[in-house]
């Protein structure tokens, strides 16, 4: 039989937000609302910047761009709470089971695999790995969760995969 690397994850309103503010901000998506907000604050502010010099005039689209990013980081950090709060199958003993066929997450009353062959792409960060199941959306496995020799491990197993990856 092959070698399964067995995670007890342990889920927290912080490292969700970490890990989708990383897979937001790293996406398409997150590219084409920062252009559309760019375009948009132009041709709202634009007259100000070109025809007035005051400092207000030219500090107002940069205020207005951050003030969105926040609002978009807030609900960003608003929906992970609502995700840990709210999701009943996070109260349930989970694991996640590796091993080179594919990552599967198993709780009490529920069961997923994900095969590698459908698996986007591997990447590993400070905190954590994120394993993208679509473009969008990725699972992640805390450092902290790893024990003994579970890094090692682990990223000997991914880097026998066939997918795209990015380590440190």
């Amino acid at each position: 039989m092959e070698k399964e690397i067995i995670i007890e994850p342990k889920f927290d309103v912080k490292t969700t937000f970490k890990a989708t503010l990383l897979v937001f901000f790293s996406s398409k998506n997150f590219l084409y609302i920062l252009f559309i907000m760019i375009l948009f604050t132009f041709s709202f502010f634009g007259k100000n910047i070109f025809e007035e010099t005051n400092f207000f005039s030219i500090l107002q689209p940069i205020i207005f761009i951050l003030f969105f990013l926040s609002i978009l980081t807030f609900s960003i950090y608003r929906n992970s709470k609502k995700q840990i709060i709210n999701n009943s199958r996070l109260e349930e003993n989970i694991v996640y089971v590796l091993n080179n066929e594919y990552f599967q997450e198993k709780g009490e009353s529920f069961e997923v695999k994900h095969f590698w062959k459908n698996v986007i792409k591997v990447v590993e960060k400070k905190e954590f790995f994120l394993i993208y199941v679509t473009k969008n959306k990725a699972n992640f496995i805390k450092k902290s969760d790893l024990k003994d020799n579970q890094y090692n491990e682990l990223k000997e197993l991914l880097s026998s995969i066939n997918i795209k990856k990015s380590f440190k």
